[in-house]
């Protein structure tokens, strides 16, 4: 995806990490494969996208722009522990990725919100 959208645009500006599942993807919480499960989506993602991405955004001084924003949700008491660790493990990641790659021109941001029911 990413090699494409560099083919057809030239150039790669900005990557939302988005991916991410919830507790209710795994059956027992205490579980170390539920608990794997979810760390692989919500916070290994997030690390390979963003590795992959920088590459293709890395600029040179005078044409710096490109943003990654990560996206996490706020722990919350009643989320099981493996969706609490991934979501605070990307924040962290963030922080890591901003210091990394800032200095190739890349902006790292990321939003926490608040869980959202069902409307």
């Amino acid at each position: 995806m990413i090699d494409g959208t560099v083919a057809t645009h030239g150039r790669l500006d900005i990557l939302v990490n988005n991916a991410g599942v919830s507790g209710s993807t795994v059956p027992d919480h205490d579980d170390v494969a539920g608990w794997q499960r979810i760390l692989t989506v919500n916070a290994t993602s997030v690390f390979l996208g963003t590795r992959r991405a920088a590459k293709a955004m890395a600029r040179p001084a005078a044409a710096r722009s490109s943003t990654f924003v990560d996206h996490g949700h706020r722990r919350s008491a009643v989320r099981p522990p493996g969706l609490s660790r991934s979501k605070g493990a990307i924040r962290t990641y963030t922080k890591t990725a901003a210091v990394r790659y800032g200095p190739q021109g890349v902006r790292v941001n990321s939003v926490h919100p608040g869980y959202l029911p069902a409307m």
